[in-house]
């Protein structure tokens, strides 16, 4: 029996809204895991202290469903590749730029990012990165150096709009091989024009490394 299925069966009759409040975690959580979607730490983790499910029962046909692994196990076993990361900032998939205002308490949970030392999120506003971003998808971004971001690579850029005050946006970008010293950055929604941005007027360019989507 798959792990989706063996969620369904530990459901059973109750509707994915209450399993989820049962468990304290999202509806949305319930939704994909059903599908297929991996779990992250903290739902095995709320099977376990919520449900008292014994983990290795989940993908072990031979072991009993109920067991006593404790949270720490069970982030050791399961999160070695996950990190929390902080969502710091809306920031603007249009024109023009949102203000960069920096929120550290908002974080999520994202696999895959062992490589890279500095990671944040931001949330996305505007529809110029339409359907490759949409509102509200959570961009995570990592601080590598500029010359190792390849052309075409969609980054977060943070613009010097004014004395002490910094806007950001989430675009498309490529060095612009006509006029030194300047990059071309440019949207997938087409009636954004291209713009050619001299790099100093550029704050800071972080890489985006993913992009993390809800379903409802």
């Amino acid at each position: 029996m798959e792990l989706a299925q063996k969620l369904r069966t530990l459901r059973g009759e109750v509707s994915q809204t209450e399993f989820a409040k049962i468990l304290g975690v999202p509806q949305q959580y319930i939704q994909r895991y059903e599908n297929g979607t991996k779990p992250l730490p903290e739902f095995f983790i709320a099977l376990r202290k919520k449900l008292g499910i014994n983990l290795n029962w989940l993908w072990d046909e031979s072991s009993e469903m109920f067991g006593n692994e404790t949270p720490k196990e069970i982030l050791d076993r399961y999160g070695k590749n996950f990190r929390r990361v902080s969502e710091l900032a809306m920031a603007d998939c249009g024109l023009p730029a949102a203000q960069w205002e920096t929120n550290e308490k908002n974080f999520i949970i994202v696999d895959g990012l062992k490589n890279y030392k500095f990671v944040f999120a931001v949330k996305a506003a505007g529809d110029s990165m339409k359907p490759y971003i949409e509102k509200g998808d959570h961009v995570v971004c990592a601080d590598i150096p500029f010359e190792n971001i390849k052309d075409n690579t969609a980054v977060l850029l943070q613009w010097k709009s004014g004395p002490g005050t910094v806007e950001a946006s989430v675009k498309l970008f490529y060095r612009n091989k006509k006029q030194d010293g300047s990059i071309v950055i440019y949207s997938v929604n087409t009636k954004y024009p291209p713009e050619v941005v001299p790099l100093e007027r550029v704050h800071k360019i972080y890489k985006a490394v993913k992009i993390i989507r809800d379903v409802a």
